[in-house]
């Protein structure tokens, strides 16, 4: 297996050897994400507002996967800083029986509750509710699968290794983008299966990727390869598990049901605009997702400093994190605001309206998205250090204050005023995460010197 040593050697070319793997993994995620979404909008807006719709309940989904995985993450990242590998083994452990239980329980809710979820979202066209059910139905049947797949990669992060997650992700993007035109379109003897074509091949896709797990993982020794399962359960592990990723899933599923009420805002005005919503945001994650992988090297950076105990070469690593992920978010923001028109056109190549709103979302949205990667690389640091409860509070608090916002701002800029909501809150996030994070640093280092004495 390929590690990165993080514990010593130059930082910044530690930290870009780790981050470029886990950024062309996000970029993997974000290819996943426009495969469906670019073949949907060449089917019809109504396919992209059904399946866009679903995407709302995966992320709650991966809010509640964050549990296990940031959680578990933080505790083997520190224990391999600290050179105490059983301690890792036992987070792996404890990590993948709590996911266990948790994908179950989501699954059997959305399961038999399908047709009340998707009622909420206050769609207006039949078709759209049936195809949005549908595609649920087939995206519950693979739900273990957006669960343990993230899991179980970052657990290889957590190592120093990210080669391998990209790896494997890559088998899977290329497996997804062959069968969507298929299964969506039809060929041969193939019928045309519309949206449910795009649910199976990401279905079939993760299931590819979580066998690839398995296999490759084993033969590279991967933590989760080498578990006792005979060992005997001990709740300290599920408590530190919980204590760390909880927040993040509190966070997360926060900013999941404001945006779902955002996007019954959004549907007061059309569901054309729904669409434009939800085409949007998959094509903005291309900055936020890519700032989402290098977040994640961050927090294995400074996860294993921290466990280490070199906070010179810890703070050091934060500062340099910070100009790195910053660096991309000036980019991403630039890509957004002056893409904006040949974006949109290839996304809604036949409906003219739906690209002239599609642009003021990604030049509003975009114009806040150095502030968004300086949050989530802020996110990073704060979980390597044990303290994701800070900066889940500081995204909680101005995620809900995007409603108040944008209920003030849409009387004077109509839907526009949904996306300025965002924009404002997204400054706010990264500013005040900054301020926060070296004396809470401070804070936390003193308190891990004082249990040590």
């Amino acid at each position: 297996m390929k590690k990165v040593q993080l514990t010593e050697g130059p930082i910044f070319k530690g930290l870009f050897k780790l981050s470029v793997p886990l950024m062309a993994t996000a970029f993997i995620q974000i290819a996943y994400n426009l495969t469906d979404t670019l073949w949907l909008g060449r089917l019809s807006a109504d396919a992209m507002a059904s399946a866009g719709t679903n995407s709302y309940i995966t992320w709650f989904g991966m809010s509640l996967v964050a549990i296990s995985r940031v959680g578990s993450g933080v505790g083997i990242a520190q224990s391999i800083g600290a050179g105490k590998r059983d301690r890792a083994l036992s987070f792996a452990r404890h990590g993948i029986i709590l996911n266990a239980f948790i994908c179950l329980a989501y699954s059997l809710l959305m399961w038999f509750f399908r047709s009340e979820v998707i009622g909420f979202f206050n769609l207006n066209s039949p078709s759209i509710i049936a195809d949005a059910e549908a595609y649920l139905k087939i995206i519950t049947l693979g739900l273990w699968l957006f669960f343990f797949n993230p899991l179980l990669g970052n657990m290889l992060n957590s190592e120093g290794d990210s080669v391998t997650p990209f790896q494997i992700s890559s088998v899977g993007l290329i497996i997804n983008i062959f069968l969507d035109p298929v299964l969506i379109f039809g060929i041969g003897p193939i019928p045309a299966m519309g949206v449910m074509g795009a649910a199976y091949a990401t279905v079939f896709a993760q299931f590819v990727v979580f066998v690839l797990f398995l296999i490759i993982g084993t033969k590279r020794g991967a933590i989760f390869s080498g578990i006792a399962w005979k060992e005997k359960i001990e709740f300290k592990y599920f408590k530190y598990i919980t204590r760390v990723g909880l927040p993040v899933f509190f966070q997360i599923g926060v900013h999941g049901i404001v945006s779902i009420i955002l996007t019954r805002i959004v549907a007061g005005f059309g569901d054309l605009e729904v669409a434009v919503f939800v085409a949007g945001q998959q094509i903005e994650s291309v900055s936020w997702m890519t700032a989402e992988g290098i977040a994640v090297a961050i927090s294995t950076y400074i996860g294993q400093n921290f466990g280490a105990r070199l906070k010179d070469r810890l703070w050091y690593s934060y500062k340099s994190s910070m100009y790195f992920i910053g660096f991309f978010g000036l980019i991403g923001t630039l890509f957004l605001v002056l893409g904006a028109v040949p974006i949109m056109k290839t996304f809604f190549p036949h409906d003219a309206l739906a690209v002239v709103a599609g642009i003021s979302y990604l030049r509003i949205v975009g114009s806040s998205h150095i502030f968004m990667n300086l949050e989530l690389g802020n996110e990073g640091a704060f979980s390597g250090i044990g303290r994701s409860e800070i900066s889940s509070a500081v995204a909680v608090i101005f995620n809900i204050m995007r409603l108040p916002m944008a209920f003030l701002l849409i009387r004077h800029f109509d839907v526009n005023g949904v996306w300025m909501a965002i924009a404002i809150s997204s400054v706010f996030k990264g500013i005040v995460n900054i301020i926060l994070f070296k004396p809470v640093l401070n804070k936390t280092m003193k308190a891990e010197e004082l249990k040590v004495a």
